[in-house]
């Protein structure tokens, strides 16, 4: 066992993690997916009260991914194989239809 997971023509090894812990892996890997990601543009953006400030919020977050991603992109370009952009799932991966919500974005990229 321990041999066929050492052996890299049979077992790859990839991190899934979020934009800002992404940028602390310093050991070589293949692939790198950035998950749980917020970029989905927002649309009309509600004004007034609360719903104004978690729209706010919503947004800040997004260009904290964008800019954790860009630098990724800067930091791992040309040293891994792959790297991903996953959206955050309304839920767990927990089950088949999450592991197709989650099949359809890496094969979609």
């Amino acid at each position: 066992m321990g041999r066929t997971l050492r052996d890299p023509s049979v077992t790859e090894f990839r991190v899934v993690t979020t934009p800002q812990k992404a940028m602390r892996r310093r050991f070589p890997v293949n692939m790198v997916c950035i998950n749980r990601c917020w970029l989905r543009p927002l649309g009309e953006k509600p004004v007034g009260g609360l719903a104004e400030n978690v729209a706010g919020w919503y947004e800040s977050v997004s260009a904290s991914h964008r800019v954790a991603i860009e630098g990724v992109e800067a930091e791992f370009s040309g040293r891994v194989g792959r790297i991903c952009v996953l959206d955050e799932l309304a839920r767990d991966v927990d089950g088949a239809l999450a592991l197709r919500a989650l099949e359809r974005q890496l094969v979609g990229q």
